[in-house]
């Protein structure tokens, strides 16, 4: 895993380097005063194997799906300050195929359940910038998942978190070609309660094949504090777990203040997490 995101990261930073800079714009992080941004989006996940805990993937003997409806609110408060939100709302199912148990009903355990699992509050407050690169920390706080069914046994859920992010961007010129943009940041998550804490990076790259359409390459890590507990073994990512995930998307813009991007994602690597992949379309509002 260290191997695969020293890789990454170097062909990241060979696309900042061996560019030309340009103006900052989709790199600049905060929104311009009084102006929103409103990013709705849905997610569907699917597993039929997962990482454990010596992050070896196995098959999981039956399939977890998840569909997740999310809402990105930013808006700017004050010039260099914008304030966010970001809400989900998810519908799980977990099957699971025990072909000794005695009873058919043991034989096919099927699990349902669905609840807000994302409600987190944040600023983002630049400290810097000038025409190339910005720079800026983001503060947030979490609250509790709340589920409307009564979730396995062995989920774990979130308490309060708060969170510290630090992130930089650049615009650049890349083969002659204006308006692409590499962003990175590098956060700490405290979770209250039992779960241990995480620390998380996330680089994308944004490549401008017109005015109209854009590359979206992503790569995002989770890792986990401490040791993570080997008689806890889930898939629904809500308990400790270490994840590589990689995204691909491509962003149309339909109106001046419309866009559409739809993509996929798979996760890579991990422990003590899903091995599987998905979809997601989102529709960007300007406002």
């Amino acid at each position: 895993m260290a191997y695969h995101m020293r890789l990454y990261l170097v062909a990241f930073a060979f696309l900042c380097v061996a560019s030309k800079p340009k103006p900052v714009c989709a790199a600049a992080w905060t929104q311009a005063k009084g102006e929103h941004l409103l990013i709705a989006s849905y997610r569907f996940y699917q597993a039929q194997s997962f990482f454990d805990v010596d992050r070896q993937k196995q098959p999981k003997n039956g399939r977890f799906s998840k569909d997740e409806w999310q809402l990105y609110h930013e808006y700017g408060w004050r010039d260099g300050v914008t304030l966010g939100k970001e809400l989900a709302f998810s519908r799980q199912r977990d099957v699971q195929r025990d072909v000794f148990a005695r009873t058919p009903e043991d034989r096919l355990r099927i699990v349902e359940f669905s609840g807000i699992t994302q409600a987190e509050y944040f600023a983002t407050i630049q400290l810097w910038r000038d025409d190339e690169w910005a720079v800026a920390l983001q503060p947030r706080i979490g609250i509790p998942s709340y589920f409307f069914d009564d979730p396995p046994d062995d989920l774990v859920t979130d308490n309060f978190s708060v969170q510290m992010a630090a992130s930089v961007g650049h615009n650049f010129t890349l083969m002659e070609t204006t308006g692409h943009f590499f962003d990175m940041s590098a956060a700490y998550r405290h979770r209250t309660g039992q779960l241990l804490d995480q620390y998380m990076l996330h680089v994308v790259a944004g490549l401008k094949l017109n005015d109209d359409w854009m590359l979206l390459p992503e790569i995002h890590y989770t890792g986990a504090s401490g040791a993570i507990d080997r008689n806890i073994m889930t898939i629904t990512g809500q308990n400790d777990y270490e994840l590589t995930k990689m995204q691909g998307t491509i962003r149309y813009q339909w109106l001046h203040d419309v866009a559409v991007q739809i993509g996929g994602f798979a996760h890579i690597d991990g422990m003590n997490t899903g091995g599987g992949g998905g979809a997601l379309v989102s529709v960007w509002l300007i406002f």
